[in-house]
């Protein structure tokens, strides 16, 4: 396209400034969200949704209930862990014991 066909054509100059414009939008977006999951790489975990997974995170995002599907999971997790909460205190508490007894062997080998 030459100068000539931007300017003869006002329609063809705002569509290729709208394109332009949303491209940087989107450049722009991907920085935030790249800064961010930079900052806390810690936090970062990759996980295989499977077709079903992924149609009900898309339901969530499409009903407004969430932002995005990195909350829709988030919120399952944790919901689910809520539920879960009396098996996690266990695992906590058995773990625990675990450690007292490693901690009584290294004694009872050290002396």
């Amino acid at each position: 396209m030459n100068e000539q066909d931007t300017t003869s054509n006002p329609q063809r100059t705002w569509d290729f400034e709208r394109i332009a414009h949303g491209s940087l939008d989107v450049a722009l977006q991907l920085g935030r969200e790249l800064g961010r999951a930079a900052e806390d790489l810690t936090g970062l975990m990759l996980i295989r949704a499977d077709k079903p997974l992924r149609t009900r995170l898309d339901m969530l995002v499409e009903s407004g209930a969430v932002k995005s599907r990195h909350e829709a999971l988030e919120m399952l997790i944790k919901s689910g862990e809520a539920q879960k909460s009396r098996i996690f205190e266990q695992i906590e508490k058995t773990r625990s014991e675990i450690e007292a007894l490693k901690k009584g062997l290294k004694g009872l080998v050290g002396s």
